[in-house]
């Protein structure tokens, strides 16, 4: 099945992107990217997004999240941060530069957004990895 140039079940694992590790979103931008579901700069959003920048550090000391791997175990609603950023983000002024990441943010958001819709409507949204195929 394939919704939006994303394929549900195929060359990609399924996931949930409302409940997904930092670890999942990694695989789920590189599979992504390699099967052409999502451009590149897509899926470099959705990486940056489960990487550890994302994350602050509770001392505050960003080195503290090489040694301190916690933040790796959070589920993560995707769907959400991505939604909160186009909001916060067409409230700012951002330029030409941030303006095209909006638009990346929007289109990410739009695929990922049709891609748990196939999923959830296919059973398949568990939060985990439930199907791979070659």
């Amino acid at each position: 099945m394939s919704v939006s140039g994303i394929t549900a079940l195929g060359a990609s694992s399924a996931y949930d992107f409302t409940n997904i590790t930092p670890l999942q979103i990694q695989q789920a931008a590189n599979a992504m990217e390699s099967d052409g579901s999502l451009t590149a700069a897509e899926a470099s959003v959705l990486s940056g997004l489960g990487s550890a920048s994302s994350f602050s550090p509770i001392d505050g000391n960003p080195a503290s999240l090489d040694t301190d791997t916690s933040w790796q175990s959070i589920d993560l609603n995707i769907l959400s941060c991505l939604q909160e950023d186009i909001t916060v983000g067409k409230r700012e002024n951002l330029g030409p530069e941030g303006e095209q990441l909006l638009s990346t943010d929007q289109s990410l958001l739009n695929k990922l957004s049709a891609y748990q819709a196939a999923e959830s409507s296919a059973g398949n949204a568990t939060g985990t990895v439930i199907s791979t195929s070659a």
